[in-house]
C-alpha cells in the first residue's frame, strides 16, 4: 500500500491529481509515514491538525513572495524568465510562480476541508479542532478568491472568484458555529477561532461589495486581536521564504519605488541599495509593521524565523472604515495610523479621506498578502486603478495588464471539466 508523508497526508488523501507537485505527495517505504486508512483513527486527530496548520502556513508564506510582486510592493531583478514575466504582470499558464501559488493553496484548502469533516466524524472529536479546520479552509478559499481570476474545486469546472469567496464565507460560518460548541472546553481558543472567522467573513464580503455584512462582522472583532503565520529556521519548508534571498549575497527582489523613502517606520529600508542578479539597484526591506519583531524605533532585518500577521483587529477596523465610507470614525482611524507613521493629522472628507485610508492600509499591511486583493477591489468597485503601468523600474520593459492569477497549465491538462 502507498504511504504518505505526515506533513502532506490530507492533500494526498484527497487525491488532487491536478497538482503539479503531487508526485511529492505519495511515497513508498517512507519510515516517517503512515498508512492512508490510519487517518480514520481518532488518536491521530492532533496529527491531522498539524497538517492543516502546516499546509496553510506554507501556502501563505509562498504568497508573501508571489502576491507581493504582483501588487507593486516589490519588483524583481531576476534572470529567470518566470520571475521576470511575473514581475511584469505578464502571466503564462505554465509560469512556475503561478503554478506553485495555486498548488500550495489548493493543498491547504483540501487539507483543512478534509480535516473538518474527518474530525467531526470521530467519536469524541474536539469541536474546536473542527472549528479551526473550517477557519483555515475559509482562509485558503479566501486567498484563492482574492488572488485568482477563477478556480476549479476538486477537479470540477472553473468557479468565478465570487463563487470561491462564497465558499470561504460558508467555511467561516461553520467555524463560528463549531467554535461556539467548544466554548466550554477552551474559551480563549474558541474566541481566537471565532475572531479569525469574523475577519475572514468581513474581508470576503468587502471584496464582494456587501458593505453592510462586511461592517457588521468587522465590528465584532476586538481591536487587539491578532493571528500569525509563524516561520522557523528548523527546515527549508518552515523558513521565511523572502528572508532566504534577502540575507543571501545575491538578493533579487527589492522595494518598489512607490514605497521607497516614505520616512515611515512601518515601511523602512537601508539608505544604500544592494544589487540584484542583473546588477541593478534593489532596496531590501526591514521588517514591516505586520511582521514579528517589528520595532517602531529600531529597524530590524527580516530573518528566517520572522512570521507574518494574517488576520487582525486592525484589519477589521480598516474593513469597517472602507465599508462605512468617509465618516468621522474613518478619519479617526486614518489619523491614528498616520501618527504611527510619524505623519501629521489631516482633516479630510469624501474621496480624499478614502484615498488616504487606502494609503495607510498599504503601509500597515506591507508585504502581508493584502494588497493585490485590495487593488482588485479598488478597481472593481470604485474605478480606482492602483496597478502599476508604464516603464518597469529597471531595464526597458513595460508593465503588462494581468490583474489576477490564472488557472495553471497543470490543472488545465489534468482537469476534464476545463
Amino acid at each position: 500500500m502507498k504511504t504518505i508523508r505526515i506533513q502532506m497526508f490530507v492533500a494526498a488523501l484527497a487525491g488532487i491529481t491536478l497538482l503539479t507537485s503531487c508526485g511529492d505527495l505519495l511515497e513508498v517505504n517512507d519510515p516517517g509515514a503512515i498508512e492512508l486508512d490510519q487517518l480514520n483513527d481518532p488518536k491521530l486527530e492532533q496529527l491531522i491538525m498539524n497538517g492543516v496548520l502546516s499546509e496553510f502556513q506554507y501556502a501563505f508564506n509562498y504568497m508573501t513572495l508571489t502576491a507581493s510582486i504582483l501588487s507593486d510592493e516589490v519588483f524583481t531583478d531576476h534572470t529567470n524568465i518566470d520571475h521576470r514575466e511575473w514581475a511584469l504582470f505578464d502571466i503564462r499558464t505554465n509560469n512556475i510562480l503561478n503554478n506553485n501559488t495555486y498548488t500550495f493553496l489548493q493543498k491547504a484548502r483540501v487539507s483543512a476541508e478534509d480535516a473538518a469533516g474527518r474530525i467531526a466524524g470521530f467519536d469524541g472529536g474536539n469541536p474546536l479542532n473542527v472549528a479551526e479546520s473550517y477557519a483555515y479552509a475559509g482562509y485558503a478559499n479566501l486567498m484563492l478568491g482574492l488572488h485568482f481570476c477563477e478556480s476549479p474545486i476538486n477537479g470540477g469546472p472553473a468557479l468565478t472568484w465570487q463563487e470561491i469567496l462564497a465558499r470561504a464565507i460558508g467555511n467561516f460560518e461553520q467555524a463560528v458555529t463549531r467554535a461556539a460548541a467548544g466554548q466550554a472546553t477552551d474559551a480563549a481558543r474558541a474566541s481566537r477561532i471565532t475572531n479569525m472567522a469574523r475577519v475572514g467573513i468581513a474581508r470576503a464580503n468587502l471584496q464582494l461589495g456587501n458593505m453592510t455584512q462586511a461592517a457588521s462582522f468587522a465590528s465584532q472583532v476586538p481591536a487587539d486581536f491578532e493571528a500569525w503565520v509563524y516561520r522557523s529556521s528548523n527546515s527549508s519548508r518552515e523558513t521565511n521564504i523572502n528572508a532566504a534571498q534577502w540575507i543571501s549575497s545575491d538578493p533579487w527582489m527589492g522595494i518598489d519605488p512607490k514605497f521607497l523613502n516614505l520616512n515611515d517606520p512601518r515601511v523602512r529600508h537601508p539608505a544604500t541599495p544592494s544589487f540584484g542578479l542583473n546588477a541593478n539597484e534593489v532596496y531590501l526591506p526591514y521588517r514591516p509593521r505586520s511582521y514579528q519583531g517589528w520595532n517602531a524605533e529600531t529597524p530590524q532585518t527580516i530573518d528566517l524565523n520572522t512570521g507574518y500577521l494574517f488576520s487582525s483587529g486592525l484589519e477589521a477596523r480598516y474593513i469597517a472604515a472602507e465599508a462605512n465610507g468617509p465618516t468621522g470614525t474613518t478619519l479617526t482611524l486614518v489619523n491614528e495610523r498616520r501618527a504611527v507613521g510619524g505623519q501629521a493629522a489631516v482633516n479630510l472628507t469624501g474621496d480624499a479621506l478614502m484615498a488616504e485610508l487606502r494609503n495607510q492600509k498599504a503601509r500597515d499591511f506591507f508585504l502581508t498578502v493584502q494588497r493585490l486583493g485590495d487593488m482588485r477591489r479598488y478597481l472593481n468597485l470604485y474605478g480606482v486603478d492602483e496597478f502599476p503601468s508604464g516603464a518597469y523600474p529597471v531595464g526597458n520593459a513595460v508593465y503588462g495588464n494581468a490583474r489576477c492569477m490564472i488557472i495553471p497549465l497543470s490543472e488545465i491538462n489534468g482537469n476534464p471539466n476545463l
